[in-house]
């Protein structure tokens, strides 16, 4: 794969950062219309589109093998449909910008559940630092 420069990158990267930041806006302009369920079926819908373009494009192939796809069912499960329909549902009664804030906790509670299930995963003290200076952040934001 050929390099980008780096101008292209930092427009990829802000292309990025519009199209994640924005859809919790989307999110609750959709459900002033539409059920929570239908737009997240319509948002995959049309990601599972995007994807099987990029997947032609690149001459990318499905896997072959039933393990393959039961552990692609379930990280589509617990990473895309689980979340996705539950951010949309809460967004019926919250403001998109603290959906939007508190979605950006999840790498918070994940330094904390990775340091109690896995052994290679120790709390130290930066981790600590780092959780706390985080949770002041969003108190901060959340005010």
């Amino acid at each position: 794969m050929a390099s980008r420069s780096p101008r292209a990158t930092w427009l990829v990267f802000l292309a990025l950062g519009f199209a994640w930041g924005s859809s919790y806006l989307f999110i609750k302009i959709g459900v002033e219309t539409l059920t929570p369920f239908t737009l997240v079926a319509a948002r995959l819908a049309i990601g599972t589109a995007v994807l099987a373009l990029a997947m032609r494009v690149t001459r990318q192939h499905l896997p072959r093998s039933r393990d393959a796809y039961l552990h692609l069912l379930v990280v589509a499960l617990l990473g895309v449909v689980i979340p996705f329909s539950l951010i949309t549902w809460g967004e019926q009664s919250i403001d998109s910008a603290l959906a939007a804030i508190l979605n950006g906790t999840v790498p918070l509670f994940a330094i904390v559940l990775a340091a109690l299930v896995l052994a290679d995963e120790p709390m130290t003290v930066n981790r600590v630092a780092g959780l706390l200076l985080g949770f002041v952040g969003v108190v901060a934001l959340v005010g």
